[in-house]
């Protein structure tokens, strides 16, 4: 599973084999993809108010897009939210037995 919204992109896109520039001008940032980069680089969250638009690109199942969702939230939020996101995100996916799992 996916620590950040930037990883969960750069996944879906790296699977629907569509490069930044085209999922940007996909979702209506137009020839620029400066934005775009600097959300799937976790230097900014997506805007909210257009999750749905930055969705459909990507062609994600209900499962995916509930992740898609979660993790636009989280990338909003502040750090420390952020933070406390990706502990438990590495501590609920650790092997059994690791110290580390929660």
């Amino acid at each position: 599973m996916a620590e950040t919204f930037g990883t969960f992109l750069r996944e879906a896109l790296a699977r629907r084999g569509m490069t930044l520039r085209a999922y940007a001008l996909a979702i209506g940032l137009g020839k620029s993809h400066s934005f775009a980069y600097r959300v799937a680089n976790g230097q900014a969250g997506p805007p909210m108010k257009d999750l749905a638009r930055w969705a459909e690109p990507l062609g994600l199942n209900a499962k995916e897009r509930k992740m898609f969702d979660l993790l636009a939230g989280v990338a909003n939020s502040p750090e420390v939210v952020q933070a406390w996101f990706a502990h438990h995100t590495r501590a609920t996916n650790a092997p059994a037995g690791d110290p580390n799992r929660t």
